[in-house]
């Protein structure tokens, strides 16, 4: 019988490894979306700032 408390104990810390990777991967996919909205942020206000730029060029050259 020990021998099944042994088995058990592992099976036991092998889903807790599992639920710990689960979660983990579950916060990489939080972190991987942030950080694409963030570069997506970013791309467009450099888009707007160089047309303001642009803008403000053809306005004075006129």
């Amino acid at each position: 019988m020990a021998y099944l408390g042994y088995k058990n104990k592992a099976f036991r810390e092998y889903k807790r490894e599992q639920e710990r990777v689960k979660q983990w991967k579950e916060a990489e996919k939080v972190r991987k979306r942030k950080a694409k909205k963030t570069k997506k942020l970013l791309k467009a206000i450099a888009a707007h700032v160089v047309i303001v730029i642009i803008l403000i060029a053809i306005y004075y050259l006129l």
